[in-house]
């Protein structure tokens, strides 16, 4: 049993409108989900796999952290992974909502072409990038973005981006013709 706690528009994210995210993650995850008046939440697994609990976990951050319930699940599949980045530990505070604008870019265009490039989905909020992808495109994706909140150049990140695609997608095939082979 695992217990969390959500307050405000996290808790509200986490529960979905009339309560179907919760309801579909009891069916999807085969858990039980309590919620106290508080915001405590209770996690039980419904069956004997301990991972059950943690998998639910990372779809409640997930969730939290407002991807949609649809993305938060492809955490079931261990290929996937979700990566938080804090980004107070990059700038100082004074300088969060200036950095977010240039992770976001001029009508959200950085963001989209980091997600398209990786194959991931990214959500920015408050002071947190997060990130949902296939393990090597979201920790290709965290790259970037890091690089970002350092200081680097929008277009020295798409082409770095740009490279390591072709070698994702060559890694890709390769698995494709070795499971053939099989």
């Amino acid at each position: 049993m695992r217990k969390i706690f959500y307050t405000g528009k996290e808790l509200g994210r986490v529960i979905g409108k009339n309560h179907s995210n919760i309801r579909t993650l009891k069916k999807e995850l085969k858990i039980e989900i309590n919620i106290d008046k508080q915001g405590n939440i209770e996690l039980k697994s419904t069956t004997s796999d301990p991972i059950i609990e943690y998998i639910a976990l990372k779809v409640l951050e997930a969730l939290s952290l407002g991807f949609d319930l649809e993305t938060s699940l492809y955490l079931r599949n261990e290929d996937y992974i979700l990566i938080t980045l804090n980004i107070k530990d990059f700038v100082k505070s004074q300088r969060v909502e200036k950095i977010k604008g240039i992770v976001i870019g001029t009508e959200g265009k950085t963001k989209r072409v980091v997600e398209q490039l990786t194959e991931s989905d990214i959500k920015i909020s408050d002071h947190t990038v997060a990130i949902i992808g296939k393990t090597e495109h979201a920790e290709l994706a965290s790259t970037a973005i890091k690089s970002l909140l350092r200081g680097a150049k929008q277009a020295n990140i798409y082409t770095y981006l740009e490279k390591n695609r072709a070698r994702l997608k060559a890694l890709a095939q390769e698995d494709v013709e070795e499971y053939i082979k099989k």
